[in-house]
């Protein structure tokens, strides 16, 4: 994805390399990490659980009460939904579905199997494990990251009111529609500079949700050195949340040293051959 900036100079969304398979200097983070990571920063996100094996997940699926479930996939790649898998032709690597016991049948589906996405290559990437959450009601679906604009020496917010899928569309046809918000580091976030984020969003009547969610997530971005932290969609629920529905969290890996948890959770049956010669 491209964002420009009032100039109409580019800046390149991080986000868009991390998503692909490429060599990258930072560690990825499955989504369900990313989940627990931003929980752990009491960041909002939808209910939900890691499973390993199709009777693990209609188990766990069963552990928490909800409309429907949302059987995502666990690869270190995007384009999951829109992916099939290798072996059987198995379409989608996302699927909703109303009950454990089909959560267990889609989970049968995708463990062990091989999910090819277009940014995985034909090769594809080895699915060990599952990601069961909560169904929610959608209102409104935004777009938010935040990493590091290397040429201002600042940490970047990155946001849209309009997220989702098409985000890479709407910042490459519409960029103005697509803003930036760099926090300068000796002065950190300020409430005035995220009332106008809250507008900016159309979420004024929600600003208080919006303040916490941005402090939190840069709170987190320093404190666990990351690199990126993507999320998209970030949405509005029925209920009148502010969400993070789907996050993706990169870890700067010079500084894996001083994340010895999070280092503990690199999946390195993610990388390829020669990125893992390479290691």
């Amino acid at each position: 994805m491209q964002v420009f900036n009032k100039a109409g100079s580019k800046l390149l969304n991080r986000a868009a390399v991390y998503n692909k398979s490429l060599p990258m200097r930072g560690m990825k983070l499955h989504e369900y990490q990313a989940g627990a990571l931003l929980h752990g920063y009491d960041i909002t996100i939808p209910l939900g659980s890691v499973a390993h094996t199709p009777e693990e997940a209609e188990k766990v699926s069963k552990q928490f009460k909800s409309d429907g479930y949302v059987v995502k996939a666990q690869v270190l790649g995007g384009g999951r939904g829109m992916g099939h898998f290798k072996e059987t032709g198995f379409q989608g690597g996302v699927h909703i579905v109303e009950t454990p016991e089909k959560v267990k049948d889609i989970a049968g589906h995708m463990l062990g199997k091989t999910l090819v996405t277009k940014q995985s290559g034909k090769d594809g990437l080895p699915c060990n494990s599952i990601y069961i959450v909560e169904k929610i009601g959608i209102d409104r679906e935004l777009y938010l990251s935040l990493t590091l604009d290397r040429a201002a020496a600042m940490a970047t917010f990155i946001y849209s009111k309009e997220g989702g899928m098409a985000i890479e569309d709407v910042a490459a046809e519409t960029p103005e529609k697509v803003h930036r918000l760099n926090v300068n580091p000796l002065e950190g976030l300020k409430d005035e500079m995220l009332k106008d984020v809250a507008a900016k969003l159309d979420l004024q009547d929600y600003e208080d949700q919006v303040t916490h969610l941005f402090k939190k997530l840069y709170q987190c971005f320093w404190e666990k050195d990351c690199d990126m932290i993507e999320v998209n969609p970030l949405v509005l629920t029925t209920d009148e949340r502010v969400l993070c529905a789907d996050s993706k969290v990169t870890i700067d890996s010079n500084a894996l040293h001083r994340q010895k948890d999070l280092a503990a959770m690199e999946d390195l049956t993610q990388d390829n051959a020669k990125e893992a010669h390479a290691k």
